[in-house]
């Protein structure tokens, strides 16, 4: 199996609904501004000190649990 890795120095502009589009690929997006996550993830993982604390699907998602998880 090949997989094919792209990286960009600039950052790329893709609206959501784009984002949403791709189909067979993995986006790691550490975010937090939760309006925009929740447009475009299928699972949601909050991460504390390295350590995987809660997990959703997006039917799943409570957004005001996570941001809970996502207060400074």
């Amino acid at each position: 199996m090949h997989h094919h890795i792209e990286t960009a120095s600039q950052p790329t502009r893709l609206c959501p609904a784009d984002i949403r589009k791709l189909k067979d690929i993995t986006i790691v997006v550490s975010e937090q501004v939760l309006s925009f996550t929740l447009e475009i993830a299928d699972r949601f993982f909050v991460i504390d000190k390295g350590r995987f604390i809660h997990e959703e699907t997006r039917d799943q998602v409570d957004a005001a649990k996570i941001a809970r998880y996502l207060a400074v």
